[in-house]
C-alpha cells in the first residue's frame, strides 16, 4: 500500500480541481478514472485492477479519504468527482456539439441524457457478459464516437474502460459509474447538508442497504481502518518532522 500511495501521489496525470477537470479537450484519446476509497480497496487486491488506475491518462480524488491520502503525500487536491464534472458538462452545454456513447447505466439513463440535447448517437445497455472491448471499441469508432461516458460500478466499469481505450478507441472515456442517474434523476442526490458532512457514502447507503452493505462494510471500512488511516498518519508525521511544504 505504501508503494502504491507513492505511485499514486506521483501520477503524471492527476487532476486537482473541478477547473482541471473542466479544462481537458473533449474528443481526444484519453481516459479518465477516478479514484475513490473503493477503488483503493480493489486495487490492494487486483493487480489488473491497480494497472488501470495507474495507467489512466488523468485520475481524481473522489472522495474524503482519497483527498485525505493524496494530501498528506503532499498533494494539494481538491475532491473531483466523475458525476459532479457530468452534470457541469450538462448544464453548460459543452458537449452538445460532440457525438457521445453510452456504455451501460439503463435506458432511461440514455433518454434522461437526449434530453439534455446531447447527440447520444450510440449506446449498449446490454449485460456486461455480452460485452467485449475489441467490438465496443470497433463499434465506437464506426460511429465516430467523440466521448464514451462509462454508466458501470467499479471494478467492471474501470476494466471495461481501460480495455476499451487500449483496444484503440479514439475518443475521451470518462467512467462516471451512477453519475448518469444522479445527472437525470433517477437517482436522488444526497442533500447539501449531508455532502458538507462528508456523509454521502451512508445517504446512499440507507437507500441501497442490500446493493452496498458489502461493498462498504466488508471491503472499504477494514481498508479504511488497517490500510489507509495508518499511511496517511505516517505520511503526515514525516512531513511534520521535515518540516516539508508539500507539492503543489
Amino acid at each position: 500500500m505504501r508503494e502504491f500511495g507513492g505511485l499514486l501521489s506521483n501520477h503524471k496525470g492527476l487532476i486537482r480541481s473541478d477547473e482541471e477537470f473542466d479544462s481537458l479537450a473533449l474528443g481526444h484519446r484519453w481516459r479518465v478514472q477516478t479514484v475513490n476509497l473503493h477503488h483503493l480497496a480493489l486495487a490492494k487486491r487486483d493487480a489488473r485492477f491497480k494497472s488501470s488506475i495507474l495507467e489512466a491518462d488523468w485520475i481524481t480524488a473522489d472522495g474524503w479519504p482519497v483527498v485525505s491520502f493524496l494530501r498528506a503525500h503532499g498533494r494539494n487536491v481538491e475532491r473531483v468527482t466523475g458525476s459532479a464534472w457530468l452534470l457541469r458538462a450538462l448544464n453548460d452545454g459543452r458537449m452538445k456539439r460532440l457525438r457521445v456513447g453510452l456504455l451501460g447505466g439503463s435506458a432511461g439513463a440514455g433518454d434522461g441524457l437526449q434530453r439534455f440535447g446531447l447527440d447520444l448517437i450510440w449506446r449498449d445497455h446490454r449485460d456486461k457478459a455480452d460485452w467485449t472491448s475489441a467490438g465496443i471499441a470497433e463499434s465506437l469508432n464506426a460511429a465516430r464516437v467523440e466521448v464514451l461516458l462509462v454508466a458501470v460500478t467499479p471494478p467492471h466499469g474501470d476494466l471495461i474502460g481501460a480495455d476499451i481505450s487500449a483496444a484503440g478507441f479514439n475518443g475521451s472515456i470518462i467512467a462516471v459509474g451512477g453519475g448518469v442517474d444522479m445527472a437525470v434523476g433517477i437517482q436522488r442526490r444526497s442533500p447539501q447538508l449531508i455532502q458538507d458532512l462528508h456523509l454521502e457514502w451512508f445517504f446512499r447507503f440507507v437507500n441501497a442497504p442490500r446493493r452496498l452493505g458489502k461493498r462498504y462494510f466488508v471491503h472499504c471500512l477494514p481498508f479504511f481502518v488497517t490500510d489507509l488511516v495508518p499511511v496517511i498518519l505516517r505520511a503526515k508525521c514525516r512531513r511534520n518532522l521535515t518540516g516539508g511544504l508539500g507539492r503543489p
